[in-house]
């Protein structure tokens, strides 16, 4: 975990930082792209973060928090921690979105310039682009995203 909720739970716990856990891969035969909750989690973010709404740790909440924070990279040890209270709880709602947001645009700019990299002829450009993301990108989605488009690079 990094970031502001990195910060929070420092000051809440009284300890200076967390372990970061090693980026979740899919398994052979899986996909990280499968079962995102990112619509719920968005909504669930804009009436908290956005409109105050108070967070409620329902059983369902809990369920959604610690099931995207894996989807965005955040370890379960991590995001147990953070539902322990209600304001980190929203923290971790915040750094959730935040690497959703993050992570899509990111991608969203990087595969518009390797598509007109690609399209002008640049194809080792565009390859380059893609491999640049993927050394950054922490949201598995995003980094498969970025693979996917790599493998099609090959092809050209």
């Amino acid at each position: 975990m990094d970031g502001l909720l990195l910060s929070v739970l420092a000051l809440l716990r009284g300890t200076t930082g967390l372990a970061l856990q090693p980026v979740p891969q899919a398994q052979e035969g899986e996909s990280m792209t499968e079962d995102t909750d990112w619509d719920e989690l968005r909504a669930l973010a804009q009436q908290v973060l956005e409109r105050g709404a108070a967070l409620e740790l329902t059983d369902a909440t809990c369920v959604l928090l610690r099931r995207t924070a894996q989807q965005v990279a955040i370890s379960r040890a991590d995001a147990e921690e953070a539902l322990r209270s209600l304001s980190t709880a929203a923290a971790l709602l915040g750094e959730i979105r935040r690497r959703i947001r993050n992570g899509s645009t990111r991608l969203s700019d990087a595969l518009h310039r390797a598509y007109r990299l690609r399209d002008s002829g640049d194809l080792a450009g565009a390859r380059r682009l893609m491999e640049d993301l993927l050394e950054i990108e922490i949201v598995p989605l995003y980094g498969e995203q970025a693979e996917i488009l790599l493998e099609e690079l090959a092809q050209f």
